[in-house]
């Protein structure tokens, strides 16, 4: 399952995390919230057999903020909201974290690039697991391919 949509910032509205401004940090930030979020949700409805989780990321602000290696100065309510999600995770499993570079034809990466200049924009989409297996597998042209196919 992949997701896009925006950085929420209105605290009235159903998604807010605290992100204070729609940046590419509170972007990062909430893309790894909605992955924790959505992760133990599954294991909780055992929609999906608790394994070892690996996030491989670009953003180094992102990893780092999370897994308690930076200080927050900024985005301390998203921050705290998503280190209390990865708790929540680490507790069932192991996490790994490898850094990728961005722009260099990583599949998995630019697909997330595209996610977030959808929500960038505004947009929300979501796509099953299907099309993302079929993309890992080369049986679904590019990752640029627009991801509500």
């Amino acid at each position: 399952m992949d997701f896009a949509g925006p950085v929420v910032t209105c605290p009235q509205a159903a998604f807010f995390a605290g992100a204070k401004a729609p940046t590419n940090n509170t972007g990062e930030l909430t893309g790894l919230l909605r992955a924790l979020t959505w992760l133990a949700a599954a294991w909780s409805e055992s929609a999906f057999a608790i394994a070892p989780v690996r996030f491989e990321y670009d953003s180094d602000y992102a990893a780092n903020m999370s897994r308690r290696v930076w200080r927050p100065k900024e985005n301390v309510v998203l921050i705290l909201a998503v280190r209390r999600q990865l708790d929540i995770v680490s507790r069932r499993a192991p996490v790994a974290w490898k850094h990728v570079f961005s722009h260099t034809g990583d599949l998995l990466n630019d697909r997330a690039d595209l996610l977030a200049k959808v929500g960038a924009k505004g947009d929300t989409r979501v796509s099953d697991k299907t099309h993302f297996k079929l993309l890992l597998q080369g049986q679904r042209g590019n990752p640029w391919d627009d991801p509500s196919a």
